[in-house]
């Protein structure tokens, strides 16, 4: 959380004041067992993420596997489709030959029968042996051209057949062929699922492991301050004299983001978050909503430039995402007194975060705030 870490600036800043006394060392134990018990929640996180990449990654390796099945298949049955399609035309070819032939014999026996009813009608009774050998033989030649027309015919039929057999099988295949292909695209639509899912797992985890990491950061700094705090003798606490709800805005805007914990529903994660974030117009006056004394300001890591006011009695208001501080460290100022310019965010509209601190707790900057 990238406004935990004021955490540690303000506890060397607080280390240099009185000591808050006992009920801000049961505070700071109440929040040192919550970071805890976040922290054990987000190891837990990362174990299921873990789990679910483990599951994810056998998910693949199974779609991979069919994958390569489904394509040996595919390309075997290309194989027998272009196998069924190049017979299905040879006997096409065929048919078509035959089809030639058998019209060339019908013409040819056509001819020779008309030639013999010719010849027969024309016939003398004084026919000879050579005539009734001729005669003997045009029948024969006759007979020869019909059983040939006929045998022509019925390997024509065969052909057929067998053509249309093997059209209609090269169909089948083919139909075969786009429904695995249509089963190839689901199962590589599945295998790219899989992998963004897998993708998604692997960013929660190196999120919730970053995530652990600043929490163990912000536990350590949480101890070492408790145990500081055991070391000195502790005092009567002051007050802070000023009323719930009574506080001005630092800028005119709403409220972007709340204070407290708040699900991060992309990475299925808690984020617990130290203040406020404010949407307002860039580069707006920033007010300090009480009297103070700046004890920090200019660039801090990823909060860009910051400007941290000491009110007394252990309470600050931290000022973040600032374009430029416009108050120098040590400067007094005034409740409503410009200290700085509200930043820019990547959206082109302007922002600025705000925490108030008792010690080194967070509080609701709303419980403070006036109410709107």
């Amino acid at each position: 959380m990238r406004y935990r870490r004021l955490t540690l600036v303000l506890a060397g800043l607080i280390l240099s004041q009185a000591d808050p006394g006992r009920a801000q060392m049961r505070a700071k134990q109440a929040e040192l067992k919550k970071v805890q018990q976040e922290l054990e929640v987000t190891r837990r996180q990362i174990e299921d993420y873990q789990k679910q990449e483990q599951a994810l990654e056998k998910d693949l390796a199974k779609i991979e596997s069919r994958n390569a099945q489904t394509r040996r298949r595919m390309l075997g049955l290309q194989g027998l489709v272009k196998g069924a399609e190049a017979r299905s035309a040879e006997l096409r070819e065929q048919l078509g030959a035959l089809g030639r032939a058998s019209g060339f014999w019908r013409s040819a026996l056509q001819s020779d029968l008309r030639g013999f009813q010719s010849a027969w009608a024309g016939r003398d009774d004084s026919y000879g042996t050579a005539e009734l050998w001729g005669e003997s033989l045009r029948r024969a030649a006759i007979w020869e051209k019909a059983r040939l027309l006929t045998g022509l015919e019925g390997l024509g039929r065969k052909t057929a057949m067998a053509e249309a057999v093997t059209s209609r099988q090269a169909q089948e295949l083919q139909l075969s062929r786009q429904r695995i292909e249509r089963q190839h695209q689901s199962r590589l639509r599945e295998y790219r699922q899989k992998k963004a899912e897998m993708a998604q797992a692997q960013e929660k985890a190196a999120a919730a492991r970053k995530r652990a990491d600043e929490l163990e950061e912000s536990a350590k700094a949480l101890t070492s301050l408790l145990r500081r705090y055991g070391r000195q003798k502790p005092q009567v606490d002051i007050p802070w004299n000023v009323a719930r709800h009574s506080l001005i805005w630092p800028v005119e805007g709403a409220v972007l983001r709340p204070f407290g914990r708040e699900r991060n529903a992309e990475l299925d994660t808690w984020t617990i978050h130290q203040g406020v974030l404010i949407e307002t117009r860039p580069e707006a006056p920033v007010a300090a909503i009480e009297a103070g004394r700046v004890i920090f300001a200019g660039n801090f890591r990823s909060y860009g430039q910051v400007i941290i006011l000491d009110h007394g009695s252990h309470f600050y208001s931290v000022y973040g995402e600032l374009k430029k501080p416009l108050k120098a460290k040590g400067e007094r100022v005034r409740v409503g007194q410009i200290i700085g310019q509200s930043g820019r965010s990547e959206n082109g509209r302007g922002r600025l975060y705000l925490e108030i601190r008792r010690g080194t707790e967070a509080m609701d900057p709303l419980a403070w705030l006036r109410k709107k």
